[in-house]
């Protein structure tokens, strides 16, 4: 796959997306238009940029893995829309440690 189509974007009940390792060179805006997705997989692609409409419209995005890219985390904390995201991120790794300890104290 080299290319996602821009009506991606109308899969407004789409949860979690995996496009890894395709031959994405970048990717389409309207992906922001994914206001339910969660998770959004894009390892090893070799992107370049990440369109900031993605983090900023995205807004249950918690987990997104652009792991083999050319796109740094340096990159990404430029991106209008990173501080909102590393927070959905960051509360749901704390939920999951906080669950962890309780459910192992019974």
């Amino acid at each position: 796959l080299k290319v996602l189509p821009l009506t991606i974007g109308h899969c407004c009940s789409l949860v979690e997306a995996d496009f890894s390792s395709n031959l994405l060179g970048e990717l389409p805006s309207t992906l922001g238009n994914l206001q339910n997705i969660k998770v959004l997989q894009l390892a090893n692609n070799g992107l370049r940029s990440f369109p900031a409409k993605i983090l900023k419209g995205c807004s249950q995005l918690s987990t997104l893995d652009l792991h083999g890219n050319e796109v740094t985390i340096e990159d990404l904390r430029e991106v209008e829309g990173w501080a909102e995201f590393d927070e959905r991120r960051r509360s749901k790794h704390s939920k999951q440690i906080e669950f962890s300890i309780m459910g192992s104290s019974g």
